[in-house]
C-alpha cells in the first residue's frame, strides 16, 4: 500500500503526453519541476530554465545537461522571444516565496522580488498564442497576498480556467510537512478535468483518498482551510484529506556507514546544548519531519528536523535525558562565555582530536591572539567531552535523505563541487517532486 503512494499512475489522452509538450521552467532552483514532469510526461521538452542563483544552476545542469539555463534575470529576457524560440506549451512558475511567508516582509506583489513575476504575467497577456497549460507554485500565504489578484485578472482576461489547490507531502504518504500553493489552469477551449470550485481545494479530486474525520469535500473547497482538531506532538498533523497512509522515517533514512560520516554530519553540541530544547527531533520509527527550509543546519529552530542517531536511545529517553541534564547543559553554557582569569593554561591539557569540536580556522602566519583564547578553546572542547547530550548522536538530515524525502530518486544526484550545507539549502529553497507529479497529473488530464 506504502509503494502506491509513491506510483503516479500515467493516464494521458493523445492530446497530452502523447506529443512532446514544450515547457518554460520559471524559477528553476534545482529543478524539481523538471524531475516531477520527466516521470509524468517523459515526452516533454523544457526548452529552458530560469534562475540566477549560480549554485542551484550548477545543481541543475549537473542533473539536466541538456536544457539551457538562462542566470539572468527573467526581465532582461525580449518578450518577443516568447513567441518565437521560447514558443511553449507549459510555463511553469515558482516566484520568491519571501514576498509571502509569514517571516517575510508580505509585501506581495509590491516586493521588488515580485517584478519578475509581473513581468511573466504581462508576457502571456500580451501573446498571440499563451500556453496551454500554467503551473504557479508557492508558499501557503500566496492565496491571500496581493499577488493572487493579477494572476486572477491575467487568468481572466486571457481566457484559462483554473483550480487552486493547498497540498502537503504528508497527504501523499510522505513524513513530511510542507504546506504549498498550487494554481493549475488550461486555456480555453480545454477543459479541467473536474469543473473549477472557484476556491481553494485541500484535496485532488481524481484521486483515490479519504475525508478526516470532520470533513467532507465540501469543507475542503472552501476557501480557507478549516480549523484543525489539537494535534498531538510527535503525529502527523490532521490533513482534511489523505491520499494513502504514512510511510516511517525510516523508510528516508540510511544507516551511517562509518565514523567520519558520522562526524560531518552531527549537530554541533554548543547549538544542542544551547538550543536543544527547541529542535525537532525525530527517530526512525517517527511519522513526520517539519518542513526544511534553505536556513537549515546553519540554524536550530524552526529550520527542519533532526535524527536520533543514537538507536539505543528512545525519543521519549531523549527528552528525559535533556530534562535531568539541565543544570548540567546550563553549566556547559557558562563554560561557554566564561574564561577564568586565575586558571593557567599550562594546567588544561591538550585536547584530543573530537568529533564535537569545531576547530578555529587558522590563516597562514597567524596563531591565536592571546593564551585566554586558547584556554577558552580547551575548555569548551572539555565541555564537549562531558556533555551527556553528546551520547545521543543528534545528526542533520544527510543530503541524500532530505532528496528522497523530497521525492527525488537515485538517478538525480549532487554535483562533486558543491557542499552539504549549500545542496541543503538549495532543497529547503525547492518544492516536494511527488506533490508537484500529482498536481500535473491532474492538469494534464485536461481535455
Amino acid at each position: 500500500f506504502a509503494v502506491l503512494c509513491w506510483t503516479v499512475t500515467v493516464m494521458m489522452d493523445e492530446g497530452c503526453c502523447g506529443k512532446k509538450l514544450k515547457v518554460l521552467e520559471f524559477y528553476s532552483g534545482i529543478g524539481g519541476f523538471h524531475y516531477a514532469l520527466s516521470k509524468v510526461c517523459p515526452e516533454a521538452q523544457v526548452l529552458r530554465a530560469f534562475d540566477i542563483n549560480d549554485v542551484a544552476n550548477k545543481v541543475y545542469r549537473h542533473n539536466f545537461p541538456s536544457t539551457k539555463v538562462h542566470q539572468k534575470l527573467i526581465e532582461s529576457v525580449d518578450k518577443e522571444s516568447f513567441s518565437a524560440s521560447l514558443q511553449a506549451d507549459m510555463y511553469h512558475m515558482s516566484p520568491p516565496c519571501q514576498p509571502y511567508t509569514r517571516t517575510g516582509n508580505k509585501k506581495g506583489i509590491e516586493d521588488n522580488r515580485s517584478a519578475s513575476f509581473k513581468y511573466i504575467l504581462d508576457i502571456i497577456q500580451e501573446m498571440e498564442s499563451p500556453p496551454k497549460y500554467l503551473l504557479v507554485e508557492n508558499v501557503k500565504g500566496f492565496e491571500a497576498s496581493n499577488a493572487r489578484e493579477p494572476l486572477m485578472e491575467m487568468l481572466k482576461n486571457v481566457g484559462y480556467t483554473y483550480q487552486e489547490f493547498i497540498l502537503s507531502p504528508d497527504q501523499f504518504g510522505i513524513p513530511n510537512s510542507r504546506l504549498r500553493y498550487f494554481l493549475a489552469a488550461v486555456l480555453n477551449p480545454l477543459q479541467l478535468p473536474i469543473a473549477p470550485t472557484g476556491g481553494v481545494m485541500y484535496h485532488i479530486p481524481t484521486m483515490d483518498g479519504h475525508f478526516n474525520e470532520g470533513y467532507s469535500m465540501e469543507e475542503c473547497c472552501k476557501s480557507f482551510l478549516p480549523v484543525y482538531p489539537e494535534q498531538t506532538p510527535g503525529v502527523p498533523p490532521t490533513r482534511p484529506w489523505v491520499h494513502c497512509s504514512m510511510q516511517p522515517v525510516s523508510n528516508f533514512i540510511a544507516h551511517i556507514e562509518n565514523e567520519d560520516e558520522l562526524i560531518n554530519n552531527l549537530v554541533p553540541m554548543k547549538m544542542i546544548c544551547k538550543r536543544g530544547q527547541v529542535l525537532d527531533i525525530v527517530d526512525e520509527t517517527s511519522l513526520r519531519t517539519m518542513c526544511f527550509t534553505k536556513a537549515y543546519s546553519h540554524f536550530a529552530e524552526g529550520t527542519g528536523s533532526v535524527v536520533l542517531g543514537n538507536s539505543s536511545y528512545s525519543l521519549d529517553n531523549c527528552a528525559e535525558l535533556f530534562v535531568a541534564h539541565k543544570k548540567t547543559i546550563d553549566e556547559f553554557n557558562t563554560n561557554l562565555t566564561t574564561v577564568p582569569s586565575s586558571t593557567s593554561i599550562s594546567s588544561v591539557a591538550p585536547p584530543p582530536t573530537s568529533p564535537f569540536l569545531n576547530p578555529t580556522k587558522k590563516t597562514k602566519g597567524h596563531e591565536p591572539s592571546s593564551n585566554s583564547q586558547q584556554l577558552h578553546q580547551q575548555q569548551q572542547h572539555h565541555a564537549f567531552e562531558e556533555c551527556p547530550l553528546s551520547d545521543l548522536k543528534i545528526r542533520w538530515f544527510k543530503v541524500r535523505e532530505l532528496l528522497k524525502l523530497h521525492g527525488f530518486g537515485d538517478d538525480y544526484t549532487q554535483p562533486p563541487e558543491v557542499s552539504d550545507k549549500q545542496m541543503r539549502k538549495c532543497i529547503g529553497n525547492g518544492l516536494n517532486t511527488i506533490v508537484v507529479q500529482h498536481v500535473l497529473q491532474y492538469l494534464l488530464q485536461s481535455h
